[in-house]
């Protein structure tokens, strides 16, 4: 279907009213792939006015994100002599002070000689949309010129007002109701609850991207429950507390995709498959991070013939190579560090077990390997599996343990990784437990403050680098048409999927009070000063 067909069925005849909609047609269609393949599935009559929204709010959302703003064609921003990031910034403003200002004068007298927002001025018309939610995204996009973080979900919902919730609500009376029963009320809530959703899915697939411009929209909120800070987002590396701030914030994604599905169903039928289609490609987006859920996506690459590489975290189906720390073996560590500090007499002992999330492989060896130290060796009180290894979660599990035990009944507690501990520490505290045994994992920075304070026993360290040149060394095999020999990938591993797969292992490090200076330092993740020791 072409572009013309759709003016056509929509009943758009004035050319410089297609010339308007044409523009926004090809702003999708570049720009918005997903939403575009959604789109093939309404109606004719109904796409130009949905492109005229997307293509709206795409001119905006580059107007604030256009890294170098009035650079001349060819003309990098390292050979630009009058080039920098304070100029960029303020030509962005500029920029989009001016638009704005114009386009909201022209909302108000319903005439313009914007080419896209004619075709938005005619859509805005023809459904009698709200001109308030076009304002009120105005706003939004405003504020990425000058607020590059949000400290809580709560501030960074009502950025997602203006940012998408209203382009949830701009598009119903477009989509239409399923009859005249179906309450606007109602389908609102559920167009609010899609749009923040595909929301949240853009910003949980574009960190990496949002962070060269500046910004992170993860709340601060959430990456000090995980112990991440932008550093350590700028690495590259997903590690384990970042993968598992990404699996909370994907979860509430998941929420609000849930929240939305019973408003499919409310619209009008020559739409449902629209929003049925964008609502599944968006959501897949997250699947990504899920090794049961990335199973379809490996089986297919290895059906065409293409090598996949596991780095860090072992997914299901035919994978050809993995490369990651021995899991198994960190849980090794732990339980034999969390014993050793109980004592000699540790069998007369009682301590709690905090794990990781029942849904992650990972979390499974780690609770194997420290369960096949401690089982028989000490009691173990309680025991929990924390679902996205929420701290806040691990939090209320220490609480509930020391109520149902008794402070004094509890000798040690093992946790999974220092996330959790962060919250497993302070309910200890609360509770009256000061310097028991506590177990963690990753080398959080705030982890290695309390072993030097005394509030955690330990931490397992996960050297990048050689993880990274292992994972590369493989990868050149493969681009080579080779098969890396036993030398690259010494031993095998399962995969629950039932592939036995290729695998190299690497050994983990144990840091405690007495070898920071020698790991964690001199590797250089963190000062001697940032930890608060002298080396």
């Amino acid at each position: 279907m072409t572009g013309r067909h759709d003016l056509d069925a929509a009943g758009i005849t004035d050319p410089a009213l297609r010339a308007g909609y044409e523009l926004c047609r090809r702003l999708n269609a570049r720009h918005g792939k997903t939403y575009f393949l959604a789109t093939l599935l309404l109606p004719p009559e109904k796409r130009p006015y949905v492109h005229a929204l997307y293509g709206f709010a795409r001119h905006a959302d580059d107007l604030v994100d256009d890294l170098f703003p009035g650079l001349s064609p060819g003309l990098s921003p390292v050979r630009s002599p009058a080039f920098s990031p304070e100029a960029g910034r303020a030509e962005r403003a500029r920029r989009f002070t001016a638009w704005s200002e114009q386009f909201l004068t022209d909302l108000e007298w319903g005439a313009t000689s914007d080419p896209v927002s004619r075709a938005v001025l005619d859509t805005i018309a023809r459904w009698q949309i709200p001109t308030g939610y076009f304002a009120d995204f105005v706003e939004s996009m405003r504020m990425d010129l000058t607020v590059d973080g949000y400290s809580t979900y709560a501030e960074l919902d009502r950025y997602m007002w203006g940012s998408a919730a209203v382009v949830g609500l701009q598009m119903l009376p477009i989509l239409g109701r399923a009859n005249n029963d179906v309450r606007w009320d109602v389908l609102e809530q559920h167009a609010i609850a899609l749009g923040t959703a595909f929301q949240l899915t853009n910003f949980l697939r574009d960190v990496g991207e949002d962070l060269r411009r500046g910004r992170v929209y993860l709340p601060q909120e959430s990456l000090d429950a995980f112990g991440v800070d932008r550093e350590r987002l700028r690495r590259g590396r997903v590690d384990e507390s970042i993968r598992n701030l990404l699996a909370a914030e994907i979860e509430r994604a998941r929420r609000l995709y849930r929240a939305a599905d019973p408003g499919i169903e409310l619209v009008h039928p020559s739409s449902r498959d629209c929003l049925r289609t964008a609502r599944t490609l968006y959501s897949e987006i997250l699947d990504a991070v899920d090794a049961k859920s990335i199973q379809a996506s490996v089986q297919k690459a290895h059906d065409a013939g293409v090598k996949v590489e596991a780095y860090d975290r072992l997914a299901q189906g035919p994978v050809d190579a993995y490369v990651s720390f021995d899991n198994v073996k960190v849980g090794e560590l732990q339980g034999t560090a969390l014993l050793t500090a109980l004592g000699s007499n540790a069998a007369s002992k009682q301590i709690v077990m905090i794990n990781g999330s029942p849904t992650d492989p990972n979390a499974a060896q780690f609770k194997q390997g420290a369960q096949s130290v401690l089982n028989g060796k000490v009691k173990i009180g309680k025991e929990y599996d924390t679902p996205n290894w929420d701290p806040n979660t691990a939090n209320q599990e220490m609480a509930g343990a020391i109520t149902a035990l008794g402070a004094a009944n509890i000798n040690g507690v093992y946790s999974a990784n220092d996330g959790m501990a962060a919250g497993i520490s302070t309910a200890l505290q609360a509770g009256g437990l000061h310097g028991i045994p506590l177990t963690g994992q990753d080398a959080q920075l705030d982890a290695l403050q309390r072993i030097q304070a005394g509030n955690q026993t330990m931490t397992v360290y996960k050297p990048y680098k050689p993880e990274a040149v292992a994972a590369a060394d493989v990868a050149v095999q493969f681009a080579q048409g080779k098969t890396p020999g036993t030398d690259l990938l010494p031993t095998t591993v399962t995969n629950g999927s039932g592939n036995t797969v290729p695998a190299k292992l690497l050994t983990p490090i144990v840091v405690d009070k007495n070898n920071m200076c020698t790991t964690v330092v001199k590797d250089g993740l963190y000062t001697a000063a940032q930890i608060g020791i002298t080396c």
